[in-house]
């Protein structure tokens, strides 16, 4: 077995320090505060810092099928870096490591920081998000999705519940960040039916009746960048 490692440039001795670099160690750990419900196969828990702060620890136990080859962890990594190229606010990849056996991986995880979230979209609509700042949220979304198709990104997983409102230092004082992309995928060109799979996520996640006919297509006209007319295909 053989476990590959990668970690982001100049963090090599906070890796360290924080004991993130005992494979081993890592999935060892049983402490730890889960984020989301807790599944055999991978778990998300906050791994704790010093003065309440925590990094976001991703483990998988096991990958099957097409995740051998590509884990879970590799992938949103990568999918990471893409955002932060891109300027899309996203979480920062601290390190991950996948261990190997015969060529396949058995075991992976990724730690990353956190960031400054409040609350996500789904609960924004469904609380009754209204005027120019809904308008304007939901513009900005139109825009990374455009932004990442555009530079061969598909997320997935693009629900509203994976797009959380980040506090900025800023005039406006927020912005949209991505999140969960352990199943993102990157290429020259995101094919058609992948983008509109990703459009789809995103209405279908909406809380019944939150976005009205005409926000829908104002949305849509955001993201082709021009008049329906021109983009049939996608109307149909």
């Amino acid at each position: 077995m053989s476990i590959t490692w990668w970690i982001a440039p100049g963090e090599e001795e906070r890796v360290e320090a924080e004991g993130l670099r005992d494979f081993e160690a890592v999935f060892r750990r049983d402490d730890l505060d889960p984020v989301k419900a807790v599944l055999p196969e991978r778990q998300v828990h906050r791994w704790p810092l010093a003065e309440g702060e925590a990094l976001f620890l991703k483990r998988q136990f096991r990958c099957p099928g097409s995740e051998g080859a590509v884990s879970r962890a590799r992938r949103e990594k990568d999918a990471l870096l893409r955002l932060h190229d891109l300027g899309i606010p996203a979480p920062r990849p601290l390190v991950m490591a996948e261990e190997r056996r015969l060529g396949r991986v058995r075991r992976a995880f990724l730690a990353t920081e956190a960031l400054p979230l409040a609350s996500n979209l789904e609960q924004e609509l469904a609380s009754g998000l209204e005027g120019p700042r809904r308008a304007t949220l939901l513009r900005e979304v139109a825009g990374i999705l455009k932004t990442m198709h555009g530079a061969g990104l598909n997320h997935r997983d693009f629900y509203l519940g994976h797009l959380f409102l980040m506090k900025t230092d800023d005039e406006r004082g927020e912005a949209v960040a991505v999140l969960d992309l352990d199943r993102a995928q990157i290429r020259k060109q995101v094919p058609l039916r992948w983008r509109i799979k990703d459009l789809a996520a995103l209405l279908v996640s909406a809380p019944e009746g939150a976005l009205s006919a005409r926000e829908r297509l104002r949305f849509f006209r955001a993201y082709l960048d021009g008049p329906l007319r021109d983009h049939r295909r996608w109307i149909q």
